[in-house]
């Protein structure tokens, strides 16, 4: 499945090369999130391997991507292989399987998020926010869902940022 968006590290070294008129490839780039990015900008330290026409560091600073637009328009529909629980991880791993979203998940998402139950036994919607990490190197904000064990089909819950539960399909549009 091809990538809505291509790997950061990708991304990065094509818009360096770019710029600078190069011919980098991801062996020739070592990229470093800085420890003075913000929460809206990244500062990356791009530095040279070994065997590099170039030498030396440098750094470059742009505005990651805010994930709540990224997932705007897309209705999203994703089978997990249970409804009786599951975790943030697995529904952050079923869009990317589905929908060819490129995640560092351990760097993208804070790890105590990812192991957050998501517990579909009862009738109550629940509505999860799924923040981004400040280690991303892409994502900024949070991916709100409400995530409802839907037993009728009565369209109140299908709006922007509803998600909806019959049987074993979840669907999420997001809002």
């Amino acid at each position: 499945m091809r990538s809505l968006y291509p790997p950061w590290k990708d991304e990065l070294i094509t818009l360096i090369n770019q710029r600078n008129g190069s011919v980098f490839s991801n062996s020739d780039l070592t990229l470093t999130l800085d420890g003075s990015s913000g929460a809206n900008r990244a500062k990356v330290i791009v530095t040279a391997n070994e065997g590099t026409r170039w030498c030396g560091e440098s750094f470059i600073t742009y505005t990651r991507r805010d994930i709540a637009k990224a997932f705007l328009g897309i209705p999203m529909k994703i089978v997990l292989e249970s409804v009786e629980t599951t975790t943030i991880r697995a529904v952050i791993q079923a869009i990317s399987d589905q929908y060819g979203f490129i995640f560092e998940t351990d760097a993208d998402f804070d790890s105590a998020i990812l192991a957050t139950v998501i517990d579909f036994r009862d009738d109550t919607s629940k509505k999860i926010s799924i923040p981004i990490a400040n280690t991303s190197m892409v994502w900024r904000g949070q991916l709100d869902l409400i995530v409802t064990n839907q037993r009728d089909t009565s369209p109140a819950y299908l709006y922007a940022g509803a998600a909806t539960v019959i049987g074993d399909v979840i669907t999420i549009y997001p809002g």
